[in-house]
């Protein structure tokens, strides 16, 4: 099973790009920028990790990623899925894990808070943006929030 997933995971990949930094929200929860993600099929997903021993789901009312704008173009969210890299691992399939390790593989340095988090305690947030894409967007991005405040993503 795991070997058929990581299979799955790389061949759906097209292209990853690190974006590792340290983002907050006003209700204190910190998240960790991981990267973009391009798949195969053109959907682009930014990965975020939060904090230890914090939620990383977006609930009704909370202030959450409403769209991405790079570059002069506006990729509205689609979707934003939450769940534990440890549930994912053991309990169900998904390729999480090896897109996050993906992308990490790929950073040229990870910050020791991020990278001393313990991964049966990790939160995952995958934001899956609308529509299809060629490639990643160059230069910085922004996130746009619920609350018209912005995660500015430095190369």
């Amino acid at each position: 099973m795991v070997i058929g997933a990581l299979a799955y995971s790389i061949r759906s990949i097209r292209a990853v790009q690190p974006r590792v930094q340290k983002l907050t929200l006003c209700d204190g929860r910190v998240y960790w920028s991981v990267g973009f993600l391009l798949e195969q099929d053109g959907r682009m997903k930014l990965l975020l990790v939060c904090e230890q021993e914090r939620p990383a789901a977006f609930r009704p009312g909370d202030t959450c990623p409403t769209r991405l704008e790079a570059g002069g173009v506006v990729y509205p969210v689609d979707i934003i899925n939450t769940s534990s890299l440890w549930m994912n691992m053991e309990e169900r399939f998904s390729g999480l894990p090896f897109q996050l390790a993906a992308i990490l593989s790929k950073a040229p340095e990870i910050p020791e808070e991020l990278s001393g988090m313990s991964l049966h305690r990790l939160s995952v947030c995958e934001i899956v943006l609308a529509g299809t894409v060629d490639a990643l967007p160059a230069g910085t991005a922004e996130v746009v929030l619920s609350d018209g405040r912005r995660w500015t993503l430095a190369v």
